[in-house]
């Protein structure tokens, strides 16, 4: 089976209150289950939820996780180091994305865990982790995954899944062409 979940949807920031109860307050993470393997897209505020979630069902069997990341801006990736899956040495998960405007993959997860900000460093995760910068579509078993650039201030990629004759696309953070440049 293939379903589909939204941990976080919110923008920019989390909020909370009587507001947000209905449609929650934590900004983007998707988790797409095939089967029995996690791919979880963007690691917002919502990723702590779902790793708590996700401790409790594989209850120390081991997980193997596929994270796609949109884009790296804050709210896509505050939930990266309050994710405890990340935690168990018996877990192995893969980072997806582009490689940033700036610096890799995994230079920008390590800076934004960095002593300054965060008080364990990304070397410090117990789990296998790995960065794959992407340069095309990527078959991670149970589904394909493709991706196309956005419209968005820095690097930003929308994500197609292909898994069992299903078709699911991820697209956030995308502006009008005319918009972006200030022109309306």
């Amino acid at each position: 089976p293939v379903y589909v979940q939204f941990w976080g949807t919110r923008g920019s920031c989390a909020t909370s209150g009587p507001e947000t109860v209905r449609y929650g307050g934590n900004t983007p993470c998707t988790e797409i289950r095939i089967g029995g393997v996690p791919l979880i897209i963007d690691c917002g505020t919502g990723l702590r939820e779902l790793g708590v979630k996700l401790s409790q069902e594989f209850s120390g069997r081991p997980i193997e996780g596929h994270i796609f990341v949109g884009h790296t801006h804050w709210d896509h990736i505050q939930g990266f180091p309050f994710f405890t899956p990340l935690y168990n040495p018996r877990n192995t998960f893969s980072v997806y994305s582009l490689h940033g405007a700036n610096s890799s993959l995994r230079s920008i997860f390590g800076e934004s865990m960095a002593l300054d900000y965060f008080p364990i460093p990304l070397s410090s995760l117990a789990c296998k982790l790995n960065f794959i910068e992407l340069v095309g579509p990527v078959d991670i078993g149970v589904a394909k995954v493709s991706f196309q650039h956005l419209n968005h201030p820095g690097v930003c990629i929308g994500f197609r899944i292909e898994t069992q004759e299903k078709v699911i696309t991820y697209l956030s953070d995308h502006e009008d062409f005319g918009r972006l440049g200030g022109v309306s």
